[in-house]
């Protein structure tokens, strides 16, 4: 792929420079989306609050176009414990570094709330922090299942 001009710029997906899928990458940069038609998924961030609710629609197109809406959309609002695993998901796909300016902004939360985790990371030398940015190393992306494990609040 390299050879034909594409670089990875995601877990899976390789592209020429500057032709990355903006719309894949809005979900790997935790941003906002709506989906609509059956089995579509949407997440919305409240601006003021930053509540997050994740919200989907029945999968199969018989159910969806024969239901009244309030049975067809199903709804789950993130609580705290759940937003850094969430956040980490969708953000270490990418091959580039993470913005802790990014973080707060998708968020809403403080670095404190990822201080553990990142702490446990950085000693298995699996993240580096680098100024503002966290970025996975090479370990890191080989044990990416270990790093996001690291930011799943257990109750």
């Amino acid at each position: 792929m390299r050879e034909q001009g594409y670089e990875q710029y995601e877990v899976s997906a390789y592209a020429k420079p500057g032709k990355q899928c903006q719309h894949n990458l809005n979900y790997w940069e935790f941003g906002d989306y709506l989906g609509l038609g059956a089995g579509a998924h949407s997440k919305i961030t409240h601006p003021n609050s930053h509540q997050i609710v994740r919200s989907w629609n029945a999968k199969n197109p018989k159910s969806y176009l024969s239901e009244k809406l309030s049975e067809i959309t199903h709804q789950k609002m993130l609580t705290l414990e759940e937003i850094p695993l969430e956040f980490a998901l969708n953000a270490f796909r990418l091959q580039k570094p993470l913005s802790l300016t990014l973080w707060k902004e998708r968020t809403g939360l403080s670095l404190d709330r990822i201080a553990a985790p990142l702490e446990v990371a950085i000693q298995k030398q699996w993240i580096i922090l680098e100024k503002e940015n966290l970025i996975l190393t090479k370990l890191g992306r080989d044990f990416l299942n270990d790093v996001l494990e690291l930011f799943l609040v257990k109750s």
